[in-house]
C-alpha cells in the first residue's frame, strides 16, 4: 500500500492542551512516531507544517467539530431578535453525524451548536486555514471515502471516545489526573493496533496526547478505508462527518 503520514490532533482553545501526534501508515503497519503536548499557537502550527513537508499522501485527523449543523446556519441567517425559531432543538444543536453516532455506539458528543465545544472548534479551523496556507496543500474536509485517493491531502473530523469505543476498549475516565490506570490499559489497546516507536510517558502523563494518538489512529482506519462515509455527501460538505471504523459486524471497508 501507498504509504501515508497521519497527523492526530487533539483541539483545544489554549495550544498549551493541544495533543499532537505523528504516525506512519505503510506495509509495516501503523507506527506512532512521535507524541507530546503543544506549546504556543505558532509553534504547534510549524511543528506540524514541519511534519507535512515532503509527505505525498497525507491524513491531517482533528479532534474538533469541523462544522455546525445545517438548519442552525439557516435559521440564524435572517433572524432578528425577538423571532421564534420555528426548528426543533435537535437539528438546531446536533448534526447529523452527532446523531448517527449515538445511534450506532450510543455516545452523543458535545453540541456544537450550543455548547463551548464551539470554541475549539472554531480555534480547530483556524489551525487548518494557517496550514494550508503554511503548508501550500488544500487540506479539503474529507466528504466521501475516496477523498484520499482524489487529493492526495486531507483532513478529516475524528472523534477518540468513538474509535476507542467501537473496539471495545476503554473509553471514559481516562482524563482525569487520578485515572492513570485507564490510561495504562488504553495504551496497552493501543499497541495492538500500532506499534509506539516514541516515548509513551507524554501518553500516560497528559490525556490531550492520548487522544492525539487515538486521533492518528481514527486517522489511519479512514486512510484504510475501514470508516462508514456519510449517508448524504452534500450534508456532510455542510455539517462535517465524523469518521469512525465499521462495527464488527459491517463488511470491510473498500481500499
Amino acid at each position: 500500500m501507498h504509504e501515508v503520514l497521519i497527523l492526530g490532533v487533539d483541539c483545544a482553545t489554549d495550544p498549551r492542551r493541544t495533543g499532537l501526534a505523528r504516525a506512519r501508515l505503510g506495509r509495516a503497519g501503523l507506527v506512532l512516531e512521535a507524541a507530546a503536548l503543544g506549546e504556543d499557537a505558532d509553534s504547534n502550527r510549524a511543528h506540524l507544517v514541519d511534519c507535512m513537508d515532503g509527505a505525498e499522501r497525507l491524513v491531517l485527523a482533528l479532534d474538533a467539530p469541523l462544522g455546525w449543523p445545517r438548519d442552525l446556519g439557516l435559521a440564524l441567517a435572517s433572524h432578528r431578535a425577538g423571532d421564534p425559531i420555528a426548528a426543533p432543538a435537535d437539528l438546531l444543536f446536533r448534526r447529523e453525524t452527532d446523531r448517527d453516532l449515538h445511534r450506532r455506539l450510543g455516545k452523543m458528543p458535545l453540541e456544537v451548536g450550543a455548547d463551548r465545544i464551539a470554541r475549539t472548534a472554531r480555534a480547530a479551523l483556524e489551525l487548518l486555514d494557517a496550514l494550508r496556507r503554511e503548508g501550500g496543500r488544500a487540506l479539503p474536509v474529507a466528504c466521501v471515502g475516496e477523498d484520499l485517493a482524489a487529493h492526495r491531502s486531507v483532513a478529516v473530523e475524528v472523534y477518540p471516545a468513538a474509535t476507542a469505543l467501537v473496539r471495545g476498549w476503554p473509553a471514559r475516565g481516562y482524563k482525569r489526573a487520578d485515572q492513570r490506570p485507564v490510561r495504562e490499559r488504553l495504551l496497552e489497546c493501543l499497541t495492538e493496533e500500532m506499534r509506539l516507536a516514541c516515548d509513551t510517558d507524554p501518553l500516560l502523563e497528559h490525556p490531550d496526547v492520548l487522544d492525539a494518538a487515538l486521533a492518528a489512529l481514527g486517522g489511519a482506519d479512514f486512510a484504510r478505508g475501514a470508516c462508514r462515509p456519510p449517508a448524504d455527501p452534500e450534508l456532510a460538505a455542510v455539517e462535517s462527518h465524523i469518521w469512525v471504523r465499521r462495527e464488527s459486524t459491517e463488511g470491510p471497508g473498500r481500499g
